[in-house]
């Protein structure tokens, strides 16, 4: 990749107030609303008191109990837990629509995650249901064969919840898009609209899911972790690119966590780093990926405090009284 294209790398969370960033980005960009693929979810934050809810990340069912997201959204959701808030996963098109939620009890993270100035590694985690959701909705089926090079140009659909402006308080609505695979690294899946002003994922939308059709329908192939500058230095949203944590090297890590049986994939020990890759990837220990050595502050670790989240919702507190 050339030298002129790395630069800002923004971490996804739906939360304001970062130190590195002035201004919060938007989530999707220049994407569509959408009611599809019930078992990508959204990751909110709940006040005990009086049941208002905020979308912090997305997440995605790929067991009964049991979903995927970013390990940066566990650390979110740990931080709020410990000011005595509740960590809830939501269906629904949107928070103020929401169909079902259940309760998050525990998280596992990968041993080898690390987000910080060194790089970014093993951005995956798995959190733990309380109980399957009372709607019935059906796990999303994880690719778990080796992705190989041949996916190069290949659409990848991005789905995930955000705000919509600059420094906007909507978070909490479902939208997607597509954009081509541009290349491949030990950990993770890059994807770039060939157009400056295309479509890209941002702030909201970690954890969220890459799709791609296979033999069980649509299938989670990443993990949504980062975006990027490409086209513009100064802009890591429009006109920038996604990367995406890749199930085919964490899927079986994925599947003992949420204690289902994995049936196959590359990383068979769960260690990550066996991607197959060119030239114009890289091939190393998992993290190296040349897209983000250049990377600037970030403000991974600095999480936003509940009253800094967007778009609270009082909406929860009658679905938590059904549920008890």
């Amino acid at each position: 990749m050339p030298a002129s294209h790395a630069g800002t790398l923004v971490l996804l969370l739906g939360w304001a107030g970062a130190p590195a960033l002035a201004v919060p980005p938007p989530p999707i960009v220049n994407g569509e609303r959408t009611s599809d693929w019930p078992a990508v979810g959204m990751l909110a934050v709940v006040e005990q008191s009086s049941g208002a809810a905020a979308v912090f990340c997305s997440a995605t069912l790929i067991d009964d109990l049991a979903v995927a997201t970013a390990a940066h959204c566990e650390e979110a959701a740990t931080a709020y837990a410990s000011g005595g808030h509740r960590i809830v996963f939501v269906v629904g098109p949107a928070l103020a629509e929401a169909q079902d939620y259940v309760e998050v009890q525990d998280w596992s993270v990968h041993p080898d995650y690390r987000f910080d100035g060194t790089g970014v590694a093993a951005d995956v985690a798995v959190g733990l249901l309380a109980e399957p959701l009372a709607s019935g909705v059906t796990p999303m089926p994880m690719h778990t064969e080796d992705l190989g090079t041949a996916w190069y140009d290949q659409e990848l659909t991005l789905v995930g919840f955000g705000v919509t402006a600059d420094g906007g308080s909507d978070a909490g609505v479902k939208r997607t898009t597509s954009l081509p695979v541009f290349t491949l690294d030990s950990d993770f899946v890059y994807a770039v609209d060939p157009e400056p002003d295309g479509s890209n994922a941002c702030s909201g939308d970690s954890g969220g899911a890459a799709l791609r059709p296979g033999d069980q329908g649509d299938e989670l192939v990443g993990v949504l972790s980062f975006v990027f500058s490409y086209h513009d230095a100064a802009y890591a949203c429009i006109g920038g690119g996604v990367g995406a944590t890749r199930v085919d090297v964490f899927g079986a890590w994925m599947s003992d966590e949420a204690g289902i049986a994995s049936d196959g994939g590359t990383d068979v020990d769960g260690e990550g780093g066996s991607g197959e890759v060119d030239g114009s990837g890289s091939g190393g220990s998992g993290g190296s990926n040349p897209f983000l050595e250049e990377r600037g502050g970030g403000g991974c670790s600095a999480l936003g405090g509940a009253a800094g989240l967007l778009g609270w919702v009082a909406m929860l507190a009658p679905l938590a009284r059904r549920r008890r």
